[in-house]
């Protein structure tokens, strides 16, 4: 993968991911020397509304055609994911994940660069726990 292309994949991301907040009173900092470790609790929040119900089918269309699995496996995939959606849409438009920030920020001659982060999710599906913020 060529730079703009990572960089066209980040920027996609970052644009439709939703709300990040960091806890910075949870956030642990440990460095040595030219080097830092950070990691911290923190939220996505995101509103999905009534045009999930269009997204969700326009998914099931194109999953279908998946020759990589059977039958069973992908009407088992398409009721667990479209019951999902149903209950979780009724239940109101605003989904709040938890996650874990991770970073190493690394000192160079212009300032402080992120080496690498990750932002770790307990889950990919709607979240375990509906925040009511």
């Amino acid at each position: 993968m060529d730079s703009a292309s990572a960089r066209e994949l980040v920027a996609g991301d970052w644009e439709g991911w939703g709300d990040l907040r960091l806890d910075l009173d949870s956030m642990s900092v440990h460095s040595l020397g030219s080097v830092v470790w950070v990691a911290a609790s923190a939220t996505v929040t995101k509103t999905i509304g009534a045009e999930n119900y269009a997204s969700y089918l326009e998914f099931v269309k194109t999953f279908i055609d998946d020759p990589k699995l059977s039958a069973e496996q992908k009407l088992h995939q398409i009721l667990r994911d479209g019951t999902s959606t149903i209950y979780e849409l009724r239940r109101g438009e605003k989904f709040i994940w938890a996650l874990r920030f991770t970073a190493v920020v690394v000192r160079e001659e212009d300032g402080w660069k992120f080496a690498q982060m990750n932002f770790s999710f307990p889950t990919i599906y709607f979240p375990d726990v509906r925040s009511t913020e």
